[in-house]
């Protein structure tokens, strides 16, 4: 009964890591995302192909978005393999799992700089949006977690003063 438990208490970790891990990879991906295709837009409006763009993104992004460095440089050697751009794309984002490179294949059709340029645009408008909670929870960490013990850093040598006024022949046994 106890290893029975103790054997469900291990998969139950190891599948709660591996989703974890799977969502922090896609958050990772997802904010990575606005700077590769801002980088994507620039290299192709320089002159390169599609397939160079993506293998100079991925390489310039290699420290500072791992995961998608490889992603990126993946769908390049796709491409350079003789695979449409466009079903390589279908294919990063298959691998990806974030929708928001989803509805970048549908992008392609309107042009590929103008839909990368005006899609990099709105993501990087969602971005934002996204950050607009943090000074909410900030400001909810601070009160829950910072003020009781500020309060109890300045009001507690107050509060024993007080008690020593107060009652001077219960402070010395209270306070020792």
């Amino acid at each position: 009964m106890f290893y029975g438990l103790l054997g469900v208490l291990a998969v139950g970790s190891l599948l709660l890591r591996h989703i974890l891990e799977r969502v922090r990879r896609k958050r990772r991906i997802r904010i990575g995302l606005v700077d590769a295709l801002d980088l994507t837009v620039i290299c192709v409006e320089a002159g390169l192909s599609l397939e160079q763009a993506m293998a100079r993104v991925g390489d310039d992004l290699r420290h500072a978005h791992p995961e998608l460095s490889d992603e990126f440089y993946l769908a390049s050697r796709e491409m350079r393999a003789g695979m449409p751009w466009d079903e390589a794309l279908c294919n990063l984002s298959e691998r990806i799992g974030v929708d928001d490179l989803k509805n970048l294949t549908h992008a392609g059709l309107l042009g590929l700089v103008q839909g990368l340029r005006i899609y990099s645009d709105s993501l990087r408008i969602q971005h934002r949006q996204r950050l607009k909670w943090v000074p909410v929870l900030s400001v909810f960490v601070l009160v829950v977690f910072l003020l009781p013990s500020m309060l109890f850093v300045i009001l507690g040598p107050a509060m024993i003063q007080s008690i020593r006024a107060l009652m001077p022949e219960a402070g010395p046994v209270i306070f020792r």
